[in-house]
Parts: structure tokens; sequence; C-alpha cells
């Protein structure tokens, strides 16, 4: 018994001495700091003598450079992505095109490889120069030895601390990450205050140009500073071309002289309007043609009303009307360049103020040659001195569409908070319910800044007739012609606050009738978001639908 009992208490203790020896070792693990140290070749992926490593503001590259012949080289994706989009490979036309704010610079890669260096193909990848890069992108960069790296840097305010005591700079934010430099007491990192980094950590960068991870209570006197340096080029800088007041935009739908020559008589009650867009240009061919049905007189008589004229060029209206033919233009170099040529020919011609880009047959595959085709316009756009503005569908329809970059090459990105349910739907809805133009602006304003933003709502509705076991059909009408037809059904419509709208329905027969009205309740509820988002003003399609108080009513929200 005594040998037994001996045993037991021997083991015992072996489980207990196991137990505090690992929880010994998960605290240690767990708090106390570690000094172990990653070779910033490592930490940079550098394996051979000619790669250089890449850090960008805070972002450390997945893939480092490379030297080739005596130069800098980076992939095409990390400065597509990273550093400077308006830097595009047309595969098609074998070209590299750069776009700054009103020139283009276009380099024949063909050979697989620029005359002058400035870009190759190397290993099935796609080489820029970082020499090319500097004289077309607003940067500063500083070259380092070992390892060779560079730390990009991009302009635009940043912030900067004070180390307040010797602390390290870790690969990750946790303080078992390993070490890539120690920084000394009173030495100056720049930082970026990251929410998706814990609130103990802050991204920080070296006067080294190293990219980690510091405990922000290492870290004091924060302060928000100029780029260390002077910004470079400022042809190489995009700066907005704003009205002076809220926009107050409405759409001109017109084809032809004849309609350009009624617009006096619906701009009657039109009060409070300070642009607008004539729809004068359509792509009329794949091979770039465009149909011009623009007025000198037209932009003459809006001027004297104090109103300023943007015409409109859409993907919809011409000859060519199909996701495909659309798809196929904006991938030829040789058709956008005659399209943008002519379209700033017309607007020489007409003497107007500004251009509205309403493509809304571009998807998801043809999104990254339409961008380049929005920067190709915009340059000509620009060097004239007009308004560039870009309409989108709502961001849940076209997310692919990339409005951060169109916010940094336009001035104006019009969300259409409209064709909820258009035409051929499903289902009966309505055009423009409140909760949908709510989340339309929201979700635009996830990369759109506000003072860029303009909400476009509709001045039209839909009457909608489903038959039992059948599709529904719809018919658009303005909103005179909406209160004929409730009146010609016998409907009464009553408030909706769901949608926001006043919503009538009547049985006949085996059809159900069904509509959400559009007017001045609906419209001043749709200002009222769009007031309270802080966006630059609204647009509304269109001019002539819209009864005589709406101006009235919209009067109130500008």
């Amino acid at each position: 018994m005594t040998k037994n009992r001996r045993k037991k208490q021997i083991i015992s203790r072996l489980f207990l001495a196991a137990a505090l020896l690992s929880a010994a070792g998960f605290f240690f693990i767990r708090f106390i700091p570690t000094r172990a140290v990653m070779s910033l070749s490592t930490y940079f992926g550098i394996t051979r003598d000619y790669e250089v490593g890449t850090v960008i503001d805070f972002l450390k590259t997945e893939h480092p450079g490379r030297v080739i012949e005596d130069r800098i080289y980076l992939d095409y994706d990390c400065v597509n992505l990273h550093i400077n989009p308006s830097v595009y490979h047309d595969s098609d036309a074998g070209l590299l095109i750069a776009t700054m704010p009103d020139e283009m610079v276009t380099l024949d890669l063909s050979g697989g490889k620029t005359p002058g260096g400035e870009a190759g193909i190397l290993d099935g990848t796609l080489y820029v120069s970082l020499d090319f890069l500097s004289e077309v992108t607003d940067i500063q960069v500083r070259v380092y030895e070992d390892p060779k790296r560079i730390f990009i840097e991009t302009p635009g305010k940043t912030t900067c601390a004070c180390v307040s005591r010797k602390a390290p700079v870790r690969v990750g934010a946790g303080i078992r990450s390993k070490v890539l430099e120690v920084c000394d007491e009173g030495t100056e990192v720049r930082v970026s205050e990251d929410e998706s980094v814990s609130p103990k950590w802050v991204r920080a960068v070296t006067a080294d140009g190293i990219a980690g991870f510091m405990e922000r209570r290492f870290l004091s006197d924060f302060q928000e500073k100029d780029p260390a340096y002077d910004g470079g080029d400022p042809g190489k800088q995009y700066v907005r071309h704003f009205l002076d007041d809220k926009v107050n935009l409405a759409f001109h739908q017109t084809d032809n002289q004849e309609s350009n020559a009624l617009v006096e008589g619906k701009l009657e009650h039109a009060e409070g309007i300070n642009v607008i867009a004539p729809t004068w240009f359509y792509l009329d061919s794949m091979s770039g043609d465009i149909r011009d049905v623009s007025s000198v007189s037209y932009v003459e008589k809006m001027h004297q009303r104090g109103l300023e004229v943007w015409p409109v060029l859409n993907d919809f209206d011409g000859s060519t009307a199909s996701v495909e033919e659309t798809a196929q233009f904006v991938s030829s170099f040789e058709s956008r360049m005659k399209a943008v040529g002519a379209v700033a020919e017309a607007l020489d011609r007409c003497g107007a103020d500004g251009l509205v880009l309403d493509f809304e047959l571009v998807r998801e595959a043809g999104s990254l040659p339409y961008l380049e085709f929005i920067r190709e316009l915009g340059v000509e756009v620009r060097k004239r001195g007009l308004r560039y503005s870009i309409c989108n569908t709502v961001p849940g329809f076209s997310s692919y569409l990339n409005r951060a970059e169109q916010a940094r090459v336009a001035d104006y990105v019009i969300v259409m908070c409209y064709d909820e349910h258009a035409a051929g739907a499903s289902k009966a809805g309505s055009v423009a319910s409140l909760p949908f133009v709510r989340k339309g602006i929201s979700d635009t304003l996830l990369e759109v800044p506000a003072e860029q933003l303009i909400a476009a709502g509709p001045f039209y509705t839909r009457l909608w007739t489903t038959e039992e076991g059948e599709r529904p059909k719809s018919q658009a009408f303005g909103m005179k012609g909406a209160a004929e037809k409730l009146a010609e059904h016998g409907m009464t419509a009553e408030w909706d606050e769901k949608t926001g709208q006043n919503y009538a329905e009547i049985k006949e027969g085996n059809a159900l009738l069904q509509i959400w009205l559009e007017d001045a309740d609906s419209i001043a509820a749709k200002a009222e978001v769009m007031r309270d988002s802080g966006c630059a003003g609204y647009a509304w399609w269109k001019l002539g639908f819209e009864t005589d108080d709406i101006w009235g009513v919209l009067k109130q929200y500008l």
C-alpha cells in the first residue's frame, strides 16, 4: 500500500510539474516579446542578386522588383494596382499607355520591349522601369542598399510620430512577430492608423524605408504633415474642376435639332437648375464613329439663362447598342482614339462647358479597357478646361466598375439611383424606392468622396400589369402621364412608408395593375436623403417628365 501511495504521489507531482511547465511555456509564448530577427532579404523575398525589395507607402509588395541592365524595373501588375493605374498595357494594340491629366504617352511594345527601354517582357512578365514611372507619376523614390530596396512615396498628407523610447519594428502586429529594425529614441516614423490593425499597434515606415508594425505605446507626438517632397510635376496631378455651387442637373433627352429647339419650353417652370445635360453624342459604330446632334444656338441660349451645358455621350442610343459591341469598341485603341477625337472636335464646335459619359453596356470583362477609355477621353476634356462627369448604375448592379479610379480621373461621379425594377424585370416593383436610393448613395460613397458625388433620381415611373402565371409587363410614364393612368383606371394612391412613395393597385379581370409613383412627396424624400449624404448635388432623368411643382420642392433642398 505504501509503495502504491508513493507511486501515485510521484505521478501526481509529474502531472503538476508538466502542467506548470506548459502554463509557463504558454505565458512565455503569449506575453514575452521575441527578440528574434528576420533578415531584410527574407522579408522582401529577395533570393537573387538582381531582385529589389519594394515598399509603396505602407505596403511591402509581394514580388520584388528587379535590376535589368542597371535599371530598376517593377512588374506591371504592381505598378497598375498600387502606384499608377493610368499606366495601362493594351496587349491587343501592343502598346504601353500612360495617361496624365492633359497628356498621353504611348510606347510600342509589339516587339516585347519599348524602343527606349521604358518597359519590356521578361520570362513572361511585363516590367516597367522606375525611371519611366517617375516621369509619368507624381511619386518620390528612395533607393537603399544591403539589401537593394526602394521606398516609393505617393503624394498626400501623412501622419508622423516620434519614437519615445527604443522600440522594434516587427513583421506583424504582435510581440511574438520577428523584428525587422530597432528604432532609437527620438527618431521619426511615418504611421498609418489602419482600423484593421489592433488598437495597440500601428503600421510604420522607418527612415530606412522599412515597413512593418510598431506598438503604439512606444510612439508619441502624432502629427499630420505634408509629404517629405515637393509633390513633383503639377502636370501629373489631377485637380478638380468643380462648380461653385451644388450641382442641380437636368438630363434633356434629345436626338435631333427639332427637339433641341424645344428645350426652352421645357425649362419654363424649372427653377434652380444650373446644369443641363443634352443627350447629343452617341457611339455609332464599334470602330469609334460618333453621331453628333449638338447645337451652337442651344448652348448660347442656355448660357443666357445662366446654365452650363454638359452634353452626354452614351453607348445605347446610337447604331451600336449591345454589350458585345461596347466591349469590342473599348478594347480597340484605334476605335477609342477615333471616338475621343470626334467628341473633342464636337465639344469645340458647340462651345459646351463639360461632358457626361454614360456607358451602360459595360460588363466586367470590358471594365479595364473602359476605364482606359475614361482616362483617354478625360485628357481631351481637361485640356479644354471642361468639367468631366461619369455616370454609373448603383454599385449593386456594377461593383466591378472601379468608381474610385473614376473619381481620381473625373470631376464628378454620378450614381443613377433608378431602374431598381426596369423593363423586363421578373417581378413588379418600384423604379426607385427610398431604401434603394439610400443604399446606392451610401455604397458609392465607399469609393467616391462626397464632394465628387452627384446623386441622380427619376422623374418617371412604371405602370405594371401582371396576369396570373405570366411575367409582368410595364410601361414608363412621366409624372403627368402616371396621374392620367391613375384616373383612367380609377386607382387611388396611398403613402407607403417602406418605399417612400405613393402606391396604388387595382385588379382588372385576371390582371393586377400596380404603380409606385414619383411625385412631389417621393422627390422630397429622395432629395432629403441626397442632401443629408453631403453629396455634391443632384441630377434628374429627365427634363419634361416632371410636374411644375417639383422645382419648388427641390428648391428647399438646394
